[in-house]
C-alpha cells in the first residue's frame, strides 16, 4: 500500500495488471525497478536471464516501495496479492486523501 505523500499514493496499484500501471508511472514521471516473484520464490528464469517486460504485462502488482527520488520498487506476481491480513482501519489510512476514499 502506498502511504500518503509517496509517489504512487492513490494509484491503487496493488492487484492491478502491470500493463495498467505503466501509464500511471509515465504520468507521474516515475521509473520502476521490478521484482518478479514466482511460487518457488525465484525472481529470474532458471538460466538467470532477465524476463522481458512484455512477458509479464498481465502479471499483477503485489507491492510497491519507494526506492529513490523518482523511482519505485514494484513487486509483481502471477497470483492476486493476499490482502486478507490488512485491517479496514489500515486500508482507510492508506487511502486517506484519495478520491475513492
Amino acid at each position: 500500500m502506498e502511504l500518503p505523500g509517496e509517489a504512487l499514493h492513490c494509484a491503487e496499484a496493488e492487484g492491478k495488471p502491470i500493463r495498467d500501471l505503466l501509464p500511471v508511472l509515465q504520468q507521474r514521471g516515475l521509473r520502476a525497478r521490478w521484482h518478479i516473484s514466482t511460487p518457488t520464490g525465484r525472481s529470474h528464469t532458471p538460466t538467470g536471464r532477465l524476463v522481458p517486460l512484455e512477458q509479464v504485462l498481465d502479471w499483477l502488482v503485489a507491492d510497491t516501495t519507494p526506492w529513490a527520488p523518482g523511482e519505485v520498487l514494484i513487486g509483481a506476481t502471477r497470483q492476486p496479492p493476499d490482502r486478507s491480513g490488512l485491517s479496514a482501519d489500515y486500508l482507510a489510512r492508506m487511502r486517506r486523501g484519495c478520491r475513492s476514499a
